[in-house]
């Protein structure tokens, strides 16, 4: 009854039941409505998913990262044909002398090394020779003050008393310093004389038979293995016991106090030297003694020539100024000696020619210092030559200062002596 009465409802209300495959129909639409709606949102969703990536790979940047490395231009030929074969370098073979070669690039390089030793010990000469210097114008400062004119009263001073013993042991470690002089002025000679014999041979092999080239080289090794500098070789013994006594040394100092006395001025020189120092340089040749006020003036003159063969002597004081002069030539002819103390200023004089015409000897002392002169002419014409006791160290000094590019003139018989020095 229930189900009839719903028909009859349906049917007043115009509304006629579906059939049931009908009604299944209906669902199944929906289905697919459904299903092609998922299809179009998921092919949307691909179409942009690819066009994202596109986007990026174009431009990496936008996401931070790095694109792939461009490859650079390459410079060389595509083509095998304009390829150009890499040449193979084929090592030179060793010439015959070139092992003598090599030996004479050794012997040379240690003759530079024992000639920058010698130099070393030179200099150190210098150093302990200035030091003394010092010294011994300090203790005679001190003789003066405190009026000591003995060496019993100069040894109880312990100024005086210190001076000397730094004398004494400077003394002697300069002379310690000539047995590693003479080691290493040996050792640079005896190589360059090999060295210019093998050249000699090497060269005569080429015009002549019978050079003994391994001869030359045996020799070079010897020597080369002789002079190979060493501490024992350069080493400098304890003082001898020889040493100089204080005494002796403080003998030294007196003579130096009576160099360094000035001589008395005369009249004469007195209206000279006036006349000097008001501007007027005419009558310089006719003095006979100077001043240390007197060297000053002297030193203000203009020109290129001093002539000063009158004075017989000069003392410390006067050198100190007369040397700032600012000239080329000095003549100095009449002094007989030249103490350490003038040495040392007059061969830091910046002139370029020197004058001493009248000094009979050249102690070892000077010559250091003219070691250091920067001129290039000396003229020693009056020096005396002790045949029975030649000093062969001054010659040898004199050869060295010449070899530096000085030009020196001495009597015949000292050149002949320094050319068999050297």
């Amino acid at each position: 009854m229930e189900k009839g009465t719903d028909e009859i409802k349906k049917i007043e209300k115009n509304e006629e039941p579906l059939p049931k495959s009908i009604a299944k129909n209906q669902k199944g639409e929906k289905s697919v409505k459904n299903t092609f709606s998922s299809k179009k949102i998921f092919a949307s969703a691909l179409i942009l998913f690819m066009v994202a990536g596109a986007i990026i790979y174009s431009k990496p940047a936008l996401l931070g990262l790095k694109g792939p490395a461009e490859k650079e231009p390459s410079l060389k030929t595509e083509t095998k044909q304009s390829a150009v074969p890499e040449q193979i370098k084929v090592p030179k073979p060793p010439g015959i002398h070139d092992f003598f070669l090599a030996k004479l690039e050794e012997v040379d390089r240690l003759r530079e090394e024992l000639l920058a030793k010698k130099e070393e010990i030179y200099r150190l000469k210098v150093h302990y020779r200035n030091g003394i210097v010092e010294l011994k114008d300090q203790i005679g400062q001190e003789m003066q003050e405190a009026n000591i004119s003995s060496f019993a009263q100069a040894i109880k001073n312990k100024r005086i008393e210190l001076n000397l013993r730094t004398i004494q042991r400077r003394q002697a470690y300069v002379q310690e310093l000539e047995k590693p002089d003479q080691w290493v002025h040996s050792g640079s000679e005896e190589l360059l004389f090999l060295k210019r014999k093998a050249l000699l041979g090497l060269q005569m092999t080429d015009i002549a038979s019978g050079i003994d080239l391994d001869r030359h080289m045996r020799y070079m090794n010897a020597a080369i293995q002789k002079y190979q500098p060493s501490a024992d070789k350069l080493a400098v013994d304890p003082p001898p016991a020889e040493i100089s006594p204080l005494e002796t040394i403080w003998s030294q100092i007196l003579n130096q106090q009576v160099e360094n006395v000035q001589a008395p001025i005369g009249q004469k020189d007195e209206e000279i030297i006036a006349e000097i120092c008001s501007g007027n340089f005419q009558r310089i040749a006719e003095l006979t003694a100077i001043t240390s006020q007197a060297a000053r003036c002297l030193a203000r003159m203009n020109g290129s020539d001093l002539f000063l063969n009158g004075l017989t002597q000069l003392t410390p004081k006067e050198a100190k100024f007369l040397f700032q002069w600012q000239g080329n030539w000095i003549c100095l002819n009449s002094v007989k000696t030249l103490s350490p103390a003038v040495a040392k200023y007059l061969f830091k004089w910046k002139g370029t020619w020197i004058s001493l015409n009248g000094l009979t000897e050249f102690p070892s002392e000077l010559a250091l210092y003219l070691m250091e002169w920067k001129g290039n002419q000396l003229e020693l014409m009056g020096l005396n030559y002790k045949k029975a006791k030649p000093d062969q160290r001054i010659l040898k000094y004199l050869a060295l200062w010449e070899t530096r590019g000085g030009k020196l003139f001495v009597p015949d018989d000292i050149r002949n002596e320094m050319q068999q020095v050297m």
